[in-house]
């Protein structure tokens, strides 16, 4: 069975949920076709979103103002540049 983890509203399939007066639409926005995601941590600053891999061995970023996102790869648990 394939692992896949919904990363809040970047892997979700779409959904409504209602709130008292208040109705909420997530939709997808980002199908990142990750094998196991773990770690997702918003950053303030830079509005983007990261996450680790675990399968892929990758260190991820979403930036969904542009809708672009970036892969590095992991080695030995730690993140090196391909430059």
């Amino acid at each position: 069975m394939k692992k896949t983890l919904i990363v809040l509203t970047i892997l979700t399939v779409i959904f409504n949920c209602s709130y008292g007066q208040k109705t909420y639409h997530a939709s997808l926005l980002l199908d990142a076709k990750a094998g196991l995601g773990e770690t997702a941590i918003w950053h303030p600053s830079e509005k983007n979103l990261y996450w680790i891999d675990v399968d892929k061995k990758t260190l991820n970023t979403f930036d969904p103002v542009s809708k672009t996102d970036n892969h590095y790869p992991l080695k030995n648990g730690w993140y090196y540049s391909t430059n």
